[in-house]
C-alpha cells in the first residue's frame, strides 16, 4: 500500500490556497485509507494539526523572517535559499525513515529533484516555472519515478516545453463536503459577493472596478443591490472604501470584510446570490483555476466570470454567466440580465452544484496514484 508525503516549501497551516488544499487533500487521502504525512515548515500553530511534521533548522529559521522584508534582489535569494534548505532537511527526514510505498507529492521542483532518487514523486505546477525551475523540470521529465500534474488543460500545453515525455495529469481543484451542506439564507434581496484578495501572487486583480459598475446597477433596479467583499487585504479594502465615499454613496450598501478563515468561507456564502470571479486576461489568470469558482457552484450560488480565456476553460455556460471586463457596462449588463433570468438561472445553479460534486479531494488523491500505476519506463534513473 502506497502513502504519502504532502512536502511544502511554505508556511504551514495557512488560509492560503495552497494550504488549505494540502489539508484536504490529506483528510480525503486517509479517507480511502492512505497514510499520509504533511512535512512544512511551520509555526507553534503547527501543533494544531495532528499528522505535520515540521522542517526546520537554526538557519531555515533565521531565514524566514527575513522574507518580504529585504529588497526584492535579496528577498528572491533569501526565498531560493530557504527551498533548498528545507528541500535537504526533508531529504535528511526521509533517509532516516523506510521510503518504500512513499509518495512525494510536492509544488515545489527543487524538493523533487533533490528526493527523485529515493522514492516516487509527482510534482503538482500552478505557474510558469521560473529560469532555474525550468531546468530542474526539463532533468526530471526522464526519470522513471517522476510524475506530473496541473489544474488546466491550458497549462498544462504550456509546460509541454518542459516536460516533452512525461504524461502531465490534469489534476483540478476541489471543494470541501461543507459547501454542499451549506444553509442557504434567502432574504428576498441580491447580495453580489467577491471571495478573495485584491492582488494574487503580485497581480492586480482590479477589484476595485467593481465599484463604478455597483453605480450602473443601482440606476436601473428599484430596490438597491448589497456588495460584499470578502477577503481583501487592508490597504485594498481601505482603497475601496475611499471610493465608494467618493462618490457618495451610502457605505451600508457596501460590506468589506477582511480576513477570515477558510472553515469560516462556507458562512458568508450563505446569504449570496452572485460570485464574481473579476479577473481579467494575463498569463498567470490563464493558469489558474480559481477553487473559488467550485465554492460558489457548490453553496448554490451564481456565478458571474469575465470571458476570459483562463475562465472559459474551465467554467461552461451551462453553469456560468459570463461578462467582458474591457467594457465598463458589461458587467451591471450581465447582473441585470441575471435578476431577469429566473427559469435558466435556477437550472445554471443546480448545473453548477452537479459540475463541483465532480471536484472531489479523493478524486484528486486517485489521479496521483493513478499516474504511477500506468507511469511508463521513460529512460534509466
Amino acid at each position: 500500500m502506497s502513502s504519502i508525503a504532502l512536502v511544502l516549501t511554505s508556511r504551514f497551516p495557512s488560509e492560503k490556497a495552497y494550504a488549505v488544499t494540502t489539508l484536504e487533500t490529506a483528510r480525503a487521502a486517509e479517507s480511502l485509507g492512505i497514510s499520509v504525512q504533511i512535512f512544512a515548515p511551520s509555526d507553534s500553530a503547527g501543533g494544531q494539526v495532528a499528522n505535520l511534521t515540521k522542517i526546520g533548522n537554526k538557519l531555515i529559521r533565521r531565514l524566514s523572517p527575513l522574507l518580504g522584508r529585504v529588497p526584492a534582489k535579496l528577498d528572491a535569494c533569501v526565498f531560493f535559499l530557504r527551498r533548498i534548505l528545507i528541500a535537504a532537511e526533508f531529504k535528511r527526514i526521509l533517509r532516516a525513515s523506510d521510503c518504500l510505498g512513499v509518495i512525494v507529492w510536492t509544488r515545489d521542483p527543487i524538493v523533487a529533484v533533490i528526493v527523485i532518487n529515493k522514492t516516487r514523486v509527482f510534482l503538482e505546477i500552478h505557474n510558469t516555472p521560473s529560469r532555474i525551475d525550468s531546468l530542474i523540470c526539463k532533468f526530471l521529465d526522464k526519470k522513471m519515478k517522476f510524475s506530473v500534474g496541473t489544474l488546466t488543460i491550458n497549462h498544462r500545453d504550456q509546460l509541454r516545453k518542459y516536460f516533452p515525455s512525461a504524461e502531465i495529469a490534469i489534476l483540478p481543484m476541489a471543494v470541501s463536503d461543507s459547501f454542499f451542506l451549506l444553509d442557504r439564507h434567502e432574504h428576498g434581496r441580491e447580495i453580489v459577493g467577491y471571495v478573495g484578495k485584491g492582488w494574487s501572487s503580485g497581480e492586480d486583480n482590479k477589484v476595485y472596478e467593481l465599484i463604478d459598475s455597483a453605480k450602473l446597477v443601482d440606476t436601473e433596479v428599484k430596490n438597491l443591490i448589497q456588495w460584499k467583499f470578502l477577503g481583501l487585504e487592508s490597504s485594498y479594502k481601505s482603497s475601496m472604501e475611499s471610493m465608494v465615499r467618493g462618490h457618495k454613496w451610502e457605505m451600508s450598501q457596501f460590506e468589506f470584510i477582511n480576513h477570515v478563515s477558510h472553515d469560516e468561507v462556507s458562512n458568508y456564502l450563505g446569504d449570496m446570490t452572485i460570485g464574481l470571479i473579476p479577473y481579467h486576461d494575463s498569463a498567470y489568470n490563464r493558469q489558474r483555476f480559481p477553487i473559488k469558482t467550485l465554492e460558489y457552484a457548490a453553496a448554490g450560488v451564481t456565478i458571474l466570470a469575465t470571458n476570459t480565456p483562463g475562465n472559459l476553460s474551465i467554467l461552461s455556460s451551462d453553469f456560468c454567466y459570463f461578462y467582458n471586463p474591457d467594457d465598463a457596462t458589461s458587467l451591471a449588463k450581465a447582473i441585470l440580465s441575471i435578476l431577469g433570468d429566473h427559469k435558466n438561472r435556477h437550472l445554471k445553479r443546480e448545473n453548477a452544484r452537479n459540475w463541483a460534486q465532480t471536484h472531489s479531494y479523493n478524486a484528486r488523491v486517485e489521479i496521483v496514484l493513478n499516474s504511477f500505476g500506468n507511469t511508463k519506463e521513460r529512460g534509466p534513473n
